[in-house]
């Protein structure tokens, strides 16, 4: 079993002082970069190093465009410590998303620099298109983490047809599995916080069970934190989070069981979900 480097490799690019010191940077894709490099690195197709680049610069792709979702575009007047704040997510971002290139480019992978390109403009059309739907309250709370798990998706099926044909429908498998298990912890932590809660589940959760006046409410933007906690422990939004967490395990590890037949394979698969079993309601 070859040992997975792809998180250590990428705080050279990640753990700059100005930006850890200054903002937030989102949660590294792990579990995602480790499935797309445990199955390209089956077989003898690519190398290791080769392996290695192809997740590290996707991980970095999503890091860029997961940066730059958290910029805060509200138009008021900002502090300087927000205002600087602001203004290295966006610098983050950028430098994330451009290291994709560079690296590719410098290693005469020209074709993926394409495939990743195509990938991109797929995530930022379907994200504009669910995001145009949920101002519109067209979106409930279930089709938003079925879109959502889309969109965590895009960026990884880039290398669907760089995967072993016999192993490509497992890689599909596992990688909804994975996304959706990274979609639903990120929201049960940001269900509590009312201002990280807009355009999430926790919101439409409890948009789609409530009065009209607490609709209008929310619609504007008039719910305090306490009235907010009032609201989700009333729907338990959270005790809802955390079963689809638990469910999503468990679904995981019957995949696994039923259909990786392979020990080495298996083993990997293993190493990659055991992290996700803390969320769980009985951890």
């Amino acid at each position: 079993m070859i040992s997975y480097r792809v998180a250590n490799l990428a705080k050279k690019y990640t753990d700059y002082d100005m930006i850890q010191r200054h903002t937030e940077l989102p949660t590294f894709p792990n579990g995602r970069v480790q499935l797309l490099y445990t199955f390209l690195n089956q077989g003898q197709r690519y190398s290791v190093e080769d392996s290695e680049l192809f997740s590290l610069v996707t991980a970095l792709v999503q890091m860029g465009l997961d940066t730059h979702e958290m910029i805060d575009v509200q138009e008021e007047d900002l502090g300087e410590q927000d205002m600087r704040s602001r203004q290295l997510k966006v610098l983050g971002g950028d430098f994330f998303s451009s290291r994709f290139y560079q690296l590719l480019a410098q290693s005469g992978h020209i074709s993926v620099i394409a495939s990743l390109s195509d990938g991109i403009c797929r995530l930022n059309e379907r994200k504009m298109s669910l995001y145009d739907r949920m101002k519109k309250h067209k979106v409930s709370s279930e089709e938003y983490v079925q879109e959502s798990v889309q969109l965590k998706k895009q960026l990884f099926l880039s290398f669907q047809n760089m995967i072993a044909e016999q192993q490509a429908g497992l890689y599909d498998q596992f990688l909804t599995s994975v996304s959706l298990l990274d979609l639903l912890v990120e929201e049960r932590e940001a269900a509590s916080d009312v201002e990280r809660s807009k355009s999430r589940f926790a919101y439409l959760h409890v948009y789609e069970n409530e009065s009209s006046d607490v609709r209008s409410a929310l619609a504007k933007g008039k719910v305090t934190p306490s009235e907010w906690n009032e609201l989700i422990n009333k729907h338990k939004t959270i005790e809802v989070l955390t079963k689809k967490i638990d469910q999503s395990v468990l679904s995981v590890q019957g995949l696994l069981e039923s259909q990786v037949q392979d020990h080495v394979l298996s083993e990997e698969l293993k190493t990659l979900i055991e992290p996700y079993f803390i969320h769980r309601a009985s951890a």
